[in-house]
């Protein structure tokens, strides 16, 4: 059983804070950029990451479970997230904010998902160079999204999953891209490489105190990011089968073993399902399509790792190394994590987190064993050899970079650009400005759960992560009847003015009149407004070609009406209540 030296140990740690380091430049740079600005704490996803704030706040509002504040639909929110509410109860305690507080659990998370990968490098040789390979590749590798950009653009017939044309990628399939923007990630991925630590390490001793913490491992995994459980557990059942083929373990401890990490799974999972069973929104939220793309869009997204790969399960195949035994428990991981990304399930996409780590680790067996044996046998010179593989290590990881380089420039021009180049895709912004704030601050101060407001799906993206308030559009995929060219949204056959986005553009486009807006706020059960310059330019696009922009145009159209009260004002930017509205009966009527 390979062991870990104290020195060792340190190395990895220091080396994780200085990833987490490098990762943190964005989140500075935008706290300077912000000059006045609201800036909160995200560098990409903006409208994931505004969902998570929304739920690390309502922890430090104290609740317990989870609340959807981007649809206006009744639910019970039941759903519990430990990590989350982890973080949410640091903000209640500590006093600190939700920006604050996510930047906290992004290096903390990251950090150990770092340390977890190298234990888990370490369970499966004592070899330095494989372990510290793998380490590299799986902190800085991506794969060639990059080459396939700079050759094609946005015309690429191949998209590769670790970068590509504008905004497109998947960061829970690239570890760097989870350590930069994911912190939810980096936690469930570092608990996957627990997971399989102390499950091999239960093989190796036999005892039921390492199955129990692979069990606690997977009871946090299943809670935190439920889909990853599946491909541990198919990972977990073939290295027991392994052991009792290879007479290292027998039958019953095995089954024994895989019991205990089954029953301690169980509980979230039936939970999980509870929350499916019980919550209509939630699971339609859950049941939101994100497909697996073409199997070539993951081959390039992993690029050189992923070919060196296949030269470690070759040289796996082959040799006789006295290695090899432990090393060949990388493969079944690396099938069972390829193959659940089509599992016939909605989700598929979502199933890829975690395939980069054996991907790195059999490119890093391809390395430090394939070649590192074959400079051996062909150099007298020991220091010759480690000197060429480290060459030829740097090389490959040099070569695994551009796209994670390109990627945390988008994030950098992001940050300095406000998200200006994806307001086109509905990209919320990072920063708001003071009135945009203040209008939120005030909304914090008088709103409740029962409000919901009405304004553009950018801002709309902020205010639940800012205040307690529902918003009518606010998500891509929390929203529920977001809109009719969502698949999920189309199938359920509502009428237009149901959808959440087209109603918000109709509400406060130009040619809406008084009676058309009042029936929209009845609708969906509206209590505030907030007319800013996000919602001005939404009106003055409904205006005739020519028409010249004028900050509080919106606002203007909106005075009007005879149940809206002004309830703040800050520059640009008003506040209305609304004072009469038939709500959720409307809703249901009409």
């Amino acid at each position: 059983m390979p062991t870990i030296t104290r020195r060792e140990l340190t190395i990895a740690i220091v080396w994780s804070l200085l990833m987490m380091l490098i990762t943190s430049w964005p989140y500075v740079e935008g706290s300077v950029l912000a000059q006045g600005r609201y800036f909160c704490g995200l560098i990409s996803a903006v409208d994931d990451g505004n969902a998570y704030l929304q739920w690390i706040r309502q922890v430090s509002d104290g609740s317990i479970t989870n609340h959807n504040q981007y649809t206006t639909e009744p639910h019970e929110g039941l759903s519990f997230n430990c990590f989350l509410f982890g973080l949410g109860s640091l903000a209640r305690v500590a006093n600190l904010a939700p920006p604050q507080v996510f930047q906290i659990g992004r290096v903390l998370a990251g950090s150990f998902c770092l340390v977890s990968f190298f234990l888990l490098a370490c369970t499966f040789s004592q070899d330095r160079a494989f372990r510290w390979i793998s380490v590299a590749l799986v902190s800085l590798g991506s794969g060639l999204g990059w080459l396939f950009y700079l050759s094609f653009g946005n015309g690429s017939p191949i998209h590769p999953i670790d970068y590509g044309a504008g905004w497109v990628y998947q960061p829970e399939a690239i570890t760097f891209a989870s350590l930069l923007i994911n912190p939810l990630f980096a936690f469930s991925m570092g608990l996957i490489c627990l997971s399989l630590v102390t499950a091999m390490r239960a093989i190796d001793t036999g005892r039921a105190r390492w199955a129990l913490a692979a069990g606690a491992c997977l009871l946090l995994l299943a809670n935190a990011h439920t889909y990853d459980i599946i491909g541990v557990h198919l990972t977990v059942i073939a290295w027991l089968a392994i052991a009792v083929a290879t007479r290292r373990c027998t039958t019953w401890r095995a089954l024994g073993h895989y019991a205990i990490m089954f029953a301690m799974t169980l509980p979230a999972v039936a939970y999980q399902w509870h929350v499916m069973d019980a919550d209509p929104v939630y699971r339609a939220k859950a049941d939101t399509e994100t497909l697996s793309g073409p199997i070539g869009d993951y081959i390039t997204g992993y690029g050189i790792s992923w070919v060196l790969a296949l030269g470690g399960i070759i040289w796996l195949w082959r040799t006789k190394a006295p290695e090899r035994g432990r090393l060949a428990h990388l493969i079944p991981w690396f099938i069972a994590a390829s193959a659940i990304i089509y599992l016939p399930v909605p989700w598929q996409r979502k199933a890829v987190e975690g395939l980069h780590f054996p991907i790195c680790l059999l490119a890093a067996v391809a390395l430090a064993k394939g070649l590192g044996g074959w400079l051996e046998r062909r150099s007298s010179a020991q220091g010759s050899v480690e000197a060429r593989l480290v060459v030829v290590a740097l090389a490959v990881l040099l070569l695994s970079m551009p796209s994670n380089v390109l990627f945390f420039a988008d994030c950098l021009h992001h940050v300095r650009t406000n998200n200006a180049d994806l307001a086109g895709v509905l990209m919320p912004q990072l920063y708001l400005d003071p009135g945009e704030y203040e209008a939120c601050r005030t909304l914090s101060e008088i709103g409740s759960r029962s409000d919901v407001v009405m304004c553009s799906s950018m801002l709309g993206s902020h205010v639940p992560a800012l205040t307690p308030c529902r918003v009518v559009a606010g998500h891509w995929a929390e929203t529920i009847h977001l809109n009719p060219s969502v698949p999920r949204d189309r199938a359920i056959g509502l009428p237009f003015h149901k959808y959440a986005l087209p109603a918000v553009t109709r509400f406060f486009s130009a040619s809406a009149d008084a009676e058309s807006r009042e029936h929209l706020l009845d609708v969906f059960g509206v209590t505030y407004v907030i007319a800013g310059p996000i919602e001005d330019r939404i009106y003055l696009g409904s205006l005739p070609t020519g028409a010249e922009y004028r900050p509080g145009m919106a606002a203007e159209a909106l005075a009007a009406m005879p149940h809206l009260r002004v309830a703040h004002r800050s520059g640009d930017v008003t506040l209305f209540r609304v004072t009469k509205s038939r709500g959720r009966e409307a809703h249901d009527d009409a």
